[in-house]
């Protein structure tokens, strides 16, 4: 158990073994009992990032307000594909409703929360069925649906960076146990030649979006209640992603901003955030209530 100050918040961090070789941090506001779970799950393209991306700004506001968070790794592409990864995001959720009792010595209602790749993960958890259901998802800058081909083309942003070339990328992937900057790099190199999604998934395109999208749902009433943000001129994930998932979903608040940034939210000091974070919470609170 480690304890830091977050501006005068204690807070109690704690590590699990929830899976084979794969790790959760739980944060929480020392000696109170949190009114809600968010179990979270980073971005990175599913090639790239770790659990302890959060910035300390979530961390403290969501503490404060009396949520605790579970932030979950999973396993990464190319080595593991979407289905693999996806069994990760549903066994930490298991894992959470199994040990909850142990935990806060109460059976603390949950909700999903992912960031990018993360969001989109949890899109797809919502479609499972658990022992108890979450009552809300957090999407930021998420995608469901990998509409209008922009993960099969090229992306302009990633395309003014550096180019990498095929050998390069060859001895990247021939990595065995590859480095943060390799996985950053393949993502860039995924996104320059829009291969990205042939390196996530095995099978041919038109089953991921069958199998792992939320096109085709059977029934949007049924999902869970769904906050949805993005930047209006999101460079790497469009905007129309989350506007599309907004008019599937009928219990869905979609909040905009005007940035080019995809999170947006890094920059811990900005009004977005702040605003973002405010948004967030009054969601959640709206649905324990």
């Amino acid at each position: 158990m480690i304890n830091c100050i977050f501006n005068e918040i204690d807070i109690e961090i704690n590590n699990y073994l929830y899976r084979e070789n794969l790790y959760a941090s739980l944060y929480r506001q020392k000696q109170k009992k949190p009114k809600a779970v968010i179990l979270y799950f980073h971005g990175g393209g599913l090639l790239f990032g770790n659990r302890n991306d959060l910035p300390q700004t979530h961390i403290k506001k969501l503490c404060e307000n009396n949520y605790a968070i579970i932030s979950f790794d999973y396993r990464l592409a190319p080595e593991f594909k979407i289905p693999d990864i996806l069994s990760d995001v549903i066994s930490s959720i298991n894992w959470y409703l199994d040990n909850r009792h142990d935990i806060f010595n109460s059976d603390i209602p949950y909700c999903l929360w992912g960031r990018s790749a993360g969001a989109y993960l949890c899109l797809l958890a919502g479609k499972e069925k658990y022992v108890e259901n979450p009552f809300g998802i957090l999407s930021y800058y998420g995608y469901g649906l990998l509409e209008n081909f922009w993960a099969t083309e090229p992306n302009p942003y990633y395309n003014k960076l550096p180019k990498l070339d095929h050998n390069s990328v060859s001895n990247m992937l021939s990595e065995k146990d590859k480095s943060a900057d390799t996985r950053y790099s393949l993502y860039v190199y995924a996104r320059q030649s829009g291969n990205w999604l042939s390196l996530i998934y095995d099978e041919p395109i038109k089953y991921l979006l069958l199998k792992y999208s939320l096109r085709g749902l059977d029934d949007p009433n049924k999902y869970p209640p769904l906050f949805l943000t993005h930047g209006f001129y999101d460079s790497d994930v469009p905007v129309d992603e989350s506007k599309s998932l907004n008019r599937l979903i009928p219990n869905s608040e979609l909040f905009l901003v005007s940035s080019d940034i995809h999170d947006f939210d890094r920059i811990e000091k900005s009004s977005s955030t702040n605003e973002l974070l405010e948004k967030s919470i009054n969601f959640l609170d709206k649905l324990l209530d």
